[in-house]
């Protein structure tokens, strides 16, 4: 289950940039200031360099919760959940208003 969870994390995050460059190319506004005042490029280079960052702090936290503190996996595993339905929401989002560029 974390594994996947951890490799959700990882489509969700791709895919976040991948659907921001498609937006933005289309005309689509982007909400988020520090893309604004970065740019895309780099912004896309942090994206991954935080993504490589999460999921190590996630893969070293279930190690050390596996091998000492068991009962703390529970935790880790719903606050992987719940940032995988925020990236999945922030991914929806994108889509829709891809979708809706077309559709106006």
């Amino acid at each position: 289950m974390f594994k996947t969870l951890m490799i959700l994390l990882a489509v969700f995050t791709l895919l976040d940039t991948f659907v921001t460059r498609i937006g933005l190319g289309l005309g689509c506004v982007e909400l988020n200031h520090f893309v604004l005042s970065v740019g895309l490029g780099f912004w896309t280079l942090f994206r991954i360099g935080l993504l490589v960052y999460l999921l190590f702090v996630f893969f070293t936290g279930y190690r050390f919760f596996k091998s000492h503190f068991s009962k703390g996996l529970p935790l880790l595993r719903t606050g992987l959940f719940v940032l995988n339905l925020y990236m999945g929401a922030i991914v929806f989002s994108g889509v829709l208003a891809i979708l809706s560029k077309f559709l106006i």
